[in-house]
């Protein structure tokens, strides 16, 4: 983080508790799959999305890098394979990154 962006962040307000992110998130993914199932996903703005998938990619690599693994998603039988496929697609062209970097990565940090 830049030091321009820790003062953003700083004047910003006050940090909300994990447990208050915790339960807006759940509330959040209700709605979300809510939209879905109605077949009104489409119609959210693309900036929110980002905002989103912004926000979760950086808390996952921060908890990543604190040693903490779980998956990033639960078996989920009814999320389907192409619905995560298209998702890893895009991040890995938003972070232009091809998928022989994401093996190579896999095998030299042994996460895989």
């Amino acid at each position: 983080m830049l030091l321009s962006e820790a003062a953003v962040l700083s004047s910003a307000a006050p940090m909300p508790s994990p447990e208050h992110v915790a339960t807006r998130a759940g509330e959040l993914a209700r709605d979300l799959e809510a939209l879905v199932h109605a077949g009104r996903s489409v119609d959210l703005p693309d900036a929110a999305i980002q905002d989103l998938m912004s926000a979760l990619v950086a808390t996952y690599g921060a908890r990543f890098d604190a040693g903490l693994r779980q998956p990033p998603i639960e078996e989920n039988p009814t999320m389907g394979a192409t619905a995560v496929l298209v998702t890893a697609s895009a991040l890995l062209k938003a972070a232009s990154l091809e998928i022989f970097e994401l093996g190579m990565w896999q095998s030299w940090s042994g996460t895989r």
